[in-house]
């Protein structure tokens, strides 16, 4: 899943250094990686800055700031603790869907020069449960917030894989999958660029 996502961050990175200034006239209808390209643009140009996420989260915390985040959650019993081996803990959420009493979300931050510019939420499924619907259930619950997506992006025209995208301001949230997860994340667009260039 993490290759697709760094797959689609490189064809928006790539629309928006490599796509040319120029007017097309109604009948030249926009590419969707030009769509993207010129919404992500004047997002970022608009001056909006919307660094605080989910739980709280904020763009540009340290790893120190996230992990002493975490802790307070913790103790306010918004997240809890899964020790994945003795000596290490994730932190876990519960959501609620339309399709799922209980939603298990477990985070991920990245970090780029130590300061948090991405939070990638990922489902923690049962065998049984059906990827495409725990997604459609996610989109469904994020379009109550943020209205409906701004573009739907094929990320695997085989399999037939797409990937629900908000741009607002420096936020972007994904709602993808793969064959195997779903992932729901957060992107600071601007520090992202940064990422991309020390790529």
């Amino acid at each position: 899943m993490r290759l697709i996502v760094i797959a689609l961050l490189m064809l928006i990175y790539s629309a928006c250094s490599n796509s040319p200034n120029v007017e097309k006239t109604p009948q030249q209808a926009l590419s969707l990686q030009e769509q993207i390209a010129q919404k992500k643009k004047s997002e970022l140009a608009s001056g909006v800055l919307l660094d605080t996420v989910i739980l709280d989260h904020v763009f540009g915390m340290s790893k120190k700031e996230v992990y002493q985040h975490k802790n307070k959650l913790f103790k306010e019993k918004k997240i809890y603790g899964i020790y994945k081996t003795k000596n290490t803990r994730i932190f876990a959420y519960d959501l609620k869907t339309k399709n799922f009493e209980k939603l298990t979300l477990y985070f991920d931050a990245l970090f780029h020069n130590d300061e948090m510019y991405r939070m990638e939420c990922t489902p923690k499924l049962k065998n049984e449960e059906d990827l495409s619907t725990v997604q459609s259930d996610l989109i469904a619950l994020y379009k109550v917030k943020y209205g409906a997506p701004h573009f739907t992006v094929p990320t695997d025209t085989i399999q037939k894989f797409n990937t629900a995208l908000w741009m607002e301001g420096n936020l972007s949230i994904e709602i993808g999958r793969d064959e195997e997860e779903v992932v729901v994340s957060y992107t600071d667009m601007q520090r992202q660029l940064e990422v991309v260039d020390d790529i």
